[in-house]
């Protein structure tokens, strides 16, 4: 929590801030400075909640992301930022006070909780096309057209194993040209991503 005057400068921080900084004295340094590590005010897509305040004289809260770096590897950090204004006895804004709060786990599971959602729907999208018809073909094009637009993806195919041959035929594909189709259509098992996923029956992702 911290206080700050209408120069961003922090007049005020309770322990918790001191204590994070090891109890350094953040009298009198710019917010932006103690908050994020910066030599200027936030800039877009990051929004100051400050400058709303200073105009409207009403609180005002925003999420802001940071992406922080550590052993090589980048990964997001969401905190919760709440600015309240404080009036002097004429009405006029004097300070404010900035509450900022890590909500990183939370919003990590609301982002899990979508994402088994986003899962579920397609698996209920696909169990009512196949409760309809026993048209394959019509089966998989349907289940594919539900998942690519629930997943927000353009491209996408459905490779069949063949259990006699060992063998992969694409049967639905959006996206695709025909010829790489036809080079993807004969994969034997073990063989490409298709046919290690279906070989080893596990999930595989690639950048």
């Amino acid at each position: 929590l911290m206080v700050i005057d209408h120069s961003r400068r922090i007049t005020q921080a309770n322990r918790k801030l001191r204590a994070k900084l090891k109890d350094q004295d953040v009298t009198g340094r710019y917010c932006y400075e103690v908050s994020h590590g910066l030599n200027h005010p936030c800039r877009p897509p990051c929004v100051c909640p400050l400058s709303k305040v200073w105009e409207t004289g009403r609180p005002v809260g925003v999420i802001h992301t940071h992406n922080v770096v550590q052993n090589g590897h980048s990964t997001a950090k969401y905190v919760e930022v709440t600015v309240w204004p404080i009036f002097d006895a004429t009405g006029k804004i004097t300070q404010v006070v900035e509450l900022a709060r890590d909500i990183t786990e939370s919003k990590e599971q609301e982002n899990r909780i979508l994402e088994s959602n986003r899962y579920l729907l397609a698996l209920n999208a696909i169990g009512s096309v196949v409760s309809q018809t026993l048209n394959l073909d019509t089966i998989l094009n349907a289940a594919l057209d539900k998942v690519l637009e629930l997943m927000e993806a353009e491209v996408g195919y459905v490779l069949l194993l063949d259990e006699n041959s060992q063998s992969l035929s694409c049967l639905a594909h959006r996206g695709l040209s025909e010829c790489f189709v036809r080079q993807i259509s004969g994969l034997a098992l073990g063989e490409g991503i298709g046919g290690k996923v279906a070989e080893q029956g596990e999930a595989f992702v690639m950048e």
